[in-house]
């Protein structure tokens, strides 16, 4: 036995009052009516309180009267009244979480089911076995939508959620949170019993989110309810499954080259008690590659798998990772955005055959020569200029941009380059082209500046060699020079040629450029055997100017200036023999290779578009092709599906297509998002449909990679996170959960009636006797 609200008991303490009042009415003075102090003034008369019971049979019914009423207030209830269900309180907590999406056999060999479909299973039955006057309520464990319900008697409501439940793409809100929201709903309410069932299938991981304002609100809920609560966790699974799962993905080096293989290394993991074959096959564009890859990965160990598929052109769409199906499908693929870039075209305009003067024939015979020992003097190269074939330093570029090209080999460094001269590029189309080069071009028209200006500051990249024939002073009045809304090309103005006659190295010691790191490594290239015999001077640089590369005198050799999204570099050096050796030496390529992917952006780690499910993410959009625009759409896509693949459940449906807002800092933020593929990509016209033209970035959304970890939580660890009415039960344990007998309450009513009644009458003889007394005595 015990009292539901045993706060009111405290109403005992005013069984004093009628004590005291009944003390007080008893002893009062007697008024005797005497006709010789009728003429005396009136004096007032106080009660007198005397420790002495007149009637105490009356005044112990009072008292019982009271008694009853307090007991009722505090809801007396005792467990052997009868063995019906008592009421009760009931939220059922259901794990959501993606987890939930694992199969497992349903009693009797009925097939198979997955968790969340069990999870409905015991829910109902909880909900079957209450009594009348219980309530239940319901919290789904979502975080994109939650689903809570307060408690209520009528159960159709929760019912008919819980066949509405689907299990999300994420880990939810997490248990820790869910327990604390349904102790919120259970403070204040006063029943025998108040339980939080769990339906989970007890994973570690859906416990790691502990936020510590949730754990407070727990145990404030269990010093307000006491033993009255219960947090019951059911383990839906018991021993932990076998589980093959994809927990990351990547494209090795970020994009792919067009004829090379792209490389996507998936990383399994098995989290089962035993080694396993994990075989998994690459899927491009919906097509599978033919070859299988199988590995052995040992009991719960990680193995990274590399995925291969040859690029034979260039595309943007989305490489899939796939495992031979098991019991949880929610992790056996993970897609991530394959980029095959395409031949990068670079435009070299070069100054020097734009000369027409003899000054420029004399010049023109200062060439470089691609053979020969790297140490060889440059005197020495300049005596054989006659006896050989001469090129100047623009060809020097072009060939050594993609040799295989220009030798017709099969194959090359996907660079194109394209000559021109500085006369015909105002009829040159640049937005096709990465980078830009100007070799020795001293000036330009104005309508050539004004197209290189706007090409630099939508994104692009501007590299100017200042060799032997550039005229220094024509070329600070224009290229070096600005206006009011005309920034400078270059970013600094150069003068005259400086020697060096021990030649001048790259600045090696300390910390490397980003541009020069790989070269730490010989086995990359050896930069010191590179020597510069002559510099153009640098006279004054601009503001915003940085130096980029420094010879090993601290000598500028090349010097960055950013330009509205792009940016300018300015090389003090030239590529031909008699300026110095670097077009002789062996890194020499690889140092062009790699300016280029710096100039191209590709030397800046980007993350990959590969986000993970309900969780909202920042997207970098700081390409060209999405310079000056304020908005971006984000359109889900369907996933192709090959035509000898199995029948496949029917795929979650996936929000509209999202209008996102772009950043000062070229970024948006993606909301969260259900696991699919989406494109981003510039707004359309209303009322457009149908497949999307221009430019365009696959994002792809995939599950949680938490949830194929499937180490369960010890229950030893329940108690200590949720305290000492949580402990964990398996699906068996829900039958006897209901508490048997009731309250008191209508038999105290009863009573208290009968009290009253009975102090009634006895209140009605006590009057009466007292008034035939009164008048004997007054007879008398």
């Amino acid at each position: 036995m015990n009292f539901l609200f045993p706060a009111m008991l405290a109403g005992l303490a005013a069984l004093a009052v009628p004590v005291i009042l009944h003390l007080i009415a008893r002893h009062r003075f007697s008024v005797q009516e005497l006709p010789t102090i009728r003429f005396l003034d009136k004096q007032e008369r106080t009660n007198v309180l005397a420790p002495k019971l007149v009637d105490p049979w009356q005044l112990l019914l009072r008292l019982l009267v009271l008694i009853l009423l307090v007991l009722a207030m505090g809801r007396w209830f005792a467990g052997w009244k009868t063995g019906a269900p008592a009421p009760r309180n009931v939220i059922l907590v259901v794990d959501t979480s993606a987890s939930m999406r694992m199969e497992l056999p349903l009693p009797g060999g009925a097939g198979k089911a997955n968790l969340l479909e069990h999870a409905r299973r015991h829910a109902r039955t909880v909900i079957a076995d209450l009594g009348p006057g219980s309530r239940c309520g319901l919290i789904a464990d979502r975080a994109d939508a939650p689903a809570d319900l307060a408690p209520t008697t009528e159960t159709a409501g929760i019912t008919a959620a819980l066949e509405k439940l689907e299990a999300i793409d994420g880990s939810g809100r997490g248990l820790v949170r869910a327990v604390a929201d349904a102790c919120d709903q259970l403070r204040g309410r006063r029943e025998v019993k108040s339980q939080i069932v769990v339906l989970t299938d007890l994973r570690a991981t859906a416990f790691q989110n502990r936020d510590q304002q949730a754990l407070e609100r727990i145990a404030a809920a269990q010093r307000d309810l006491g033993k009255a609560l219960e947090i019951l966790f059911v383990d839906l699974v018991g021993q932990a499954p076998d589980n093959f799962g994809i927990v990351s993905a990547e494209i090795r080096g970020g994009d792919a080259k067009v004829g090379e293989d792209a490389h996507l290394l998936a990383t399994v993991l098995n989290s089962s008690a035993t080694n396993r074959t994990a075989k998994l096959r690459l899927s491009v564009s919906g097509r599978k590659e033919p070859l299988q890859r199988a590995v052995n990965v040992p009991a719960n160990s990680r193995a990274v798998v590399d995925l291969t598929a040859r690029a034979n052109r260039s595309m943007q769409t989305v490489a899939q990772a796939e495992l031979e199906g098991d019991a949880f499908p929610g992790d056996d693929t993970m897609a991530v955005p394959l980029n095959v870039l395409d031949a990068r075209r670079v435009l070299i305009v070069n100054g020097v055959e734009s000369l027409t003067d003899p000054a420029s024939a004399a010049a023109r015979a200062q060439v470089s020569q691609l053979s020969g020992d790297a140490a060889r003097p440059a005197g020495a190269a300049a005596a054989r200029v006659s006896e050989e074939k001469t090129i100047d330093g623009a060809t020097i570029l072009r060939f050594a941009f993609n040799p295989g090209r220009e030798m017709g080999l099969p194959y090359g460094t996907g660079i194109d380059a394209t000559l021109t001269t500085p006369d015909a590029l105002a009829a040159q189309p640049l937005s096709k082209y990465e980078f830009i080069v100007l070799y020795d071009v001293t000036s330009l028209s104005e309508r050539a500046m004004d197209d290189l200006r706007t090409y630099v500051e939508q994104g692009r990249s501007l590299l100017i060699f200042c060799s032997e024939t550039v005229n220094a002073v024509n070329f600070n009045r224009t290229l070096a020079s600005g206006g009011k809304d005309r920034p400078p090309l270059a970013p600094a103005q150069v003068g005259n040629d400086k020697p060096f006659d021990q030649g001048v190295g790259f600045r090696l010691g300390g910390e490397l450029p980003l541009l020069l790191a790989p070269f730490r490594d010989p086995l990359k290239g050896d930069l010191s055997v590179v020597r510069f015999q002559k510099l153009r001077e640098i006279l004054s640089r601009q503001e915003l100017s940085t130096v980029l590369l420094s010879g090993s005198g601290g000598e500028p050799l090349a010097i960055e200036m950013p330009l509205g999204r792009g940016r300018v570099v300015l090389a003090t050096f030239g590529l031909e023999l008699a300026r110095g050796n670097l077009a002789r030496t062996r890194v020499f390529p690889s140092l062009l290779w790699r300016l280029t992917d710096y100039l191209t952006g590709r030397l800046r780690q980007r993350p990959a578009d590969r986000l993970v499910a309900l969780r909202p993410a920042v997207l970098e959009v700081s390409e060209p092709s999405f310079a000056l625009v304020q908005e971006l759409d984000l359109t889900p896509v369907a996933v192709p599906v090959a035509a000898d693949a199995a029948p496949a459940p029917p795929a979650p449906k996936l929000p509209p297509s999202q209008r996102l807002k772009v950043g000062s800092d070229a970024t948006v933020l993606v909301p969260a998002l259900p696991a699919g593929r989406y494109q981003l990509h510039k707004p359309r016209g209303p009322g457009e449909t149908g497949p999307i033209l221009g430019y365009s970035r696959f994002v792809t959304v995939h599950a949680d990679p938490a949830e194929s970890d499937w180490t369960p939580l010890d229950a030893a660890e329940v108690p200590k996170v949720f305290g000492s009415a949580a402990r964990v039960t398996g699906a068996d344990g829900l039958s006897k959960l209901a508490p048997t007998g009731g309250e008191l309450t209508r038999a105290l009513i009863i009573a208290l009636l009968l009290f009253y009644l009975i102090e009634a009458v006895a209140g009605w003889i006590a009057s009466v006797r007292k008034e035939r007394r009164r008048t004997e005595e007054v007879a008398a």
